[in-house]
């Protein structure tokens, strides 16, 4: 966390918060390190994975990209954090396309409900 007035300079910070996730890992502990890493202004943050994308952040948000972006932390609550927004889109379209399909089967009284969920679990 740096103060608001780094927000444009987060690149001179990379250096010290990647030498703080090296360090860590300890090995003798059996601790890995985190798998993301957090460089944040207030106005402005990176997320990295630097185990798997060592070069460059995931993702660069300012704060008010924050609301249509805050999948992009779901790692803080334990899931699976989406970086690119186009996938975010197509989940969501999906999503529509799957619930009118269950209504469209649940008007036609094409089976009963606990029928119909498990048919739509299973086709996606």
């Amino acid at each position: 966390m740096k103060a608001p007035a780094e927000a444009g300079r987060l690149e001179k910070h990379r250096a010290q918060a990647l030498d703080y996730w090296r360090s860590s890992a300890d090995a003798d502990a059996s601790r890995p390190a985190p798998p993301y890493v957090v460089i944040c202004a207030f106005q402005q943050l990176e997320i990295w994975e630097p185990g798997r994308y060592p070069a460059a952040p995931r993702l660069t948000l300012t704060l008010r990209e924050l609301p249509d972006r805050y999948d992009a932390l779901l790692f803080l609550a334990g899931a699976t954090p989406v970086f690119d927004k186009g996938r975010t889109e197509l989940t969501r379209e999906a999503v529509v396309h799957v619930t009118d399909l269950f209504d469209r089967l649940k008007e036609r009284r094409a089976a009963g409900s606990d029928e119909l969920r498990d048919f739509i679990l299973q086709s996606v």
